[in-house]
C-alpha cells in the first residue's frame, strides 16, 4: 500500500467518525478552505492544520483542504489533494519537455584530442526545470478548482498554511477561480536568508493576505517588523486530552517501560530531529547527569545515523555515555495507531502516579511550546523546557540550567506531581483544540469576513462618491460652457447694437 493510500484511508476513517457525531454548531453555514502541506509530512506545519481542520468538522463548519507539495527538482511531479466530509480525492499530474523525466537538448561538451582540449556539439540529458512545471501545476488548480465548485463548495474564507502555492505560482490562480475570498495565513516561521525564492513566496503570500496569524510571541513581533503589518497570535495546541486515560495506551506505557529500562533507571525524552539549535546544551548535560544517575536518553523521531551519534559527540556527549543512548526514529504520527504509540512514550514517564524521568525540549524563548511539550503535558509527563507556565521546570539551553532541571525533578517528586497536575490544568483550559484553537481561529474568520464587508462598503462608496464628483464636475463644466455661450451671445448682440 503506498503512503498516499494509508494517508487517505486515515482521513476517511477519522471523517467518517466525526460526520456520525453530533457536531456543535458554532460554525455552521461557514464554509473554510485551508490551503496546507500534505498532512503525512512530519512537521508542526501539518499537524497543526490537520487537527484545526478536524477541530472545525467538530464544530459544524463545512471545511475542505487542498493539500500541495512542491516538485523537488528530481521529479516532474505535482500533486494535489482535497480532503473533505465527503472524500478524499487526489489530483496527479506530470508532464517534462518530452514526456519523459529527462530530456535532451543540444549542448557541447568538451574532450581531449591529440591537439589538446576541444569543445564539440553534443546532446546531453537535463532534469527539467522547477519553470516547465508552472502550466501544469495551473492545470492541476483548475481542476481541483472545478471539483470544488461542482461539489457547490465556494469558501466564505480561505485559509492558508504554507507559502507553497505561491512558490508554484498557483495561489491567485486558486483565489481567481473560487471568487476572491478573504484570505488568512498562518506563518508557522519566518523565512529569512534561507531561499531567496522561497523568501519570495512567503512575501508575496503576505501581501496577498487580510490577515496573518502567528503561533508565538516572538515571531509575531518578528513578523510585524518584517512586513511592517499587524498580526494575531494562535499558539499552538493539543488533541491528546483523547489518551490522557486511556487503558490501551497505558499498557502499551508500561510495555515500552519494561522494554526500555528493565534496570529500572530513570528516564529522559526527547522528540525531534537531532539539530544543533533543538537539543541545544542536551548532550552535554546528559553527560553529567550520567555520571551521577543511572539514566537513560531515549530519542524519538531520530533513527540515530552516524552524522547523529557525531553530532551528538561533537556537542559534548562523551563516547562513553553512548550506550545510555536509544533512537526509537520517526514514528508517524498522522495514524491514530502512531499517536496511540507517542502517547504511551510520553505516559511512561508518569506512569500509576510514579515519576520515571522527563521530557527534555531545550527551547531559549520564554512560553514558546512545541507540539511535543503540549502533548506530552496532556499525558501528565514532567516536562523541561523553556521558562513559563506550562514547564514543570523552566530553564535556559544551557547545560549547567538542564543539569539543574534534571536533578531537581529527579529528586523532588512530590513537587513534580503538584506541577504537572497545575501543568496540565492549564493546559486544559488554554492549549485544548476545541476549546481554545478552533474557537480563536472562528472568532478571528468572522473578525475578517467583516473587515472584507466593510472594506469593500468603503471602495463602494467611493466609487460611488468618485461618480457623484465626477457628474458633478461634468454639470458645472456644462454650466459654465452655458455661461460663456450666454456670454458671447450677450457681446455679439451688443457689438450689432453699437453697429447700428
Amino acid at each position: 500500500m503506498s503512503n498516499i493510500d494509508i494517508v487517505s484511508s486515515f482521513h476517511e476513517n477519522v471523517i467518517e467518525k466525526i460526520k456520525s457525531e453530533k457536531c456543535n454548531s458554532k460554525g455552521k453555514n461557514l464554509r473554510v478552505l485551508l490551503l496546507t502541506i500534505p498532512f503525512s509530512i512530519p512537521a508542526g506545519a501539518a499537524i497543526m492544520p490537520q487537527r484545526l481542520f478536524y477541530g472545525l468538522l467538530r464544530k459544524g463548519v463545512d471545511a475542505k483542504v487542498i493539500t500541495h507539495w512542491w516538485d523537488c527538482g528530481f521529479e516532474p511531479l505535482v500533486r494535489y489533494s482535497v480532503i473533505s466530509k465527503e472524500d478524499y480525492r487526489t489530483f496527479f499530474r506530470t508532464r517534462d519537455l518530452n514526456g519523459n523525466r529527462l530530456a535532451e537538448v543540444k549542448s557541447w561538451k568538451i574532450v581531449k584530442t591529440n591537439e589538446g582540449l576541444k569543445k564539440i556539439p553534443a546532446k546531453i540529458k537535463v532534469l527539467v526545470s522547477r519553470k516547465s512545471l508552472i502550466e501544469t501545476s495551473r492545470e492541476v488548480v483548475k481542476e481541483v478548482c472545478d471539483y470544488l465548485l461542482d461539489t457547490q463548495f465556494k469558501p466564505d474564507i480561505v485559509h492558508i498554511h504554507t507559502h507553497t502555492f505561491m512558490y508554484d505560482g498557483t495561489l491567485h490562480d486558486i483565489l481567481q477561480l473560487l471568487g476572491n475570498p478573504p484570505v488568512v495565513y498562518t506563518l508557522h516561521a519566518v523565512i529569512k536568508r534561507i531561499s531567496k525564492e522561497r523568501e519570495r513566496a512567503q512575501r508575496e503570500t503576505v501581501k496577498t493576505s487580510n490577515g496573518l496569524i502567528t503561533i508565538s510571541e516572538g515571531w509575531k513581533k518578528a513578523v510585524e517588523k518584517l512586513y511592517g503589518r499587524s498580526c494575531a497570535y494562535i499558539h499552538n495546541a493539543t488533541d491528546y486530552f483523547l489518551y490522557t486515560c486511556d487503558k490501551d495506551v497505558e499498557r502499551r506505557a508500561k510495555e515500552l517501560y519494561n522494554i526500555l529500562n528493565p534496570e529500572r533507571g530513570r528516564l529522559l525524552l526527547f522528540s525531534g530531529r537531532i539539530e544543533e539549535i533543538k537539543v541545544e546544551g542536551l548532550p552535554k548535560a546528559f553527560s553529567e547527569i550520567a555520571e551521577k544517575w543511572n539514566v537513560k536518553l531515549i530519542i524519538v523521531g531520530d533513527a540515530g545515523g552516524e552524522n547523529s551519534i557525531k553530532n551528538l559527540v561533537r556537542w559534548g556527549l562523551k563516547k562513553e555515555h553512548l550506550n545510555r543512548v536509544i533512537f526509537v526514529g520517526w514514528i508517524n504520527g498522522i495514524t491514530e495507531s502512531g499517536r496511540r504509540e507517542i502517547a504511551a512514550y510520553y505516559k511512561m514517564l508518569n506512569l500509576d502516579n510514579k515519576i520515571n524521568g522527563a521530557l527534555v525540549m531545550p527551547v531559549k524563548t520564554e512560553d514558546h511550546y512545541g507540539l511535543s511539550v503540549l502533548d506530552a503535558i496532556a499525558m501528565k509527563a514532567p516536562v523541561i523546557t523553556c521558562k513559563g507556565k506550562l514547564a514543570t521546570y523552566g530553564c535556559l539551553p544551557d547545560p549547567e540550567s538542564l543539569v539543574k532541571a534534571i536533578e531537581f525533578v529527579f529528586s523532588n517528586p512530590e513537587k513534580v506531581r503538584e506541577k504537572v497536575e497545575k501543568s496540565y490544568n492549564v493546559l486544559k483550559k488554554e492549549y485544548s483544540v476545541d476549546e481554545y484553537y478552533v474557537p480563536k481561529h472562528l472568532e478571528f474568520y468572522y473578525y475578517i469576513m467583516d473587515e472584507r464587508k466593510k472594506e469593500l462598503k468603503n471602495k463602494k462608496k467611493e466609487r460611488i462618491k468618485k461618480m457623484i464628483e465626477l457628474i458633478r464636475k461634468r454639470k458645472e463644466e456644462k454650466v459654465r460652457k452655458l455661461i460663456r455661450v450666454i456670454k458671447i451671445r450677450k457681446e455679439g448682440r451688443l457689438l450689432i447694437n453699437q453697429n447700428l
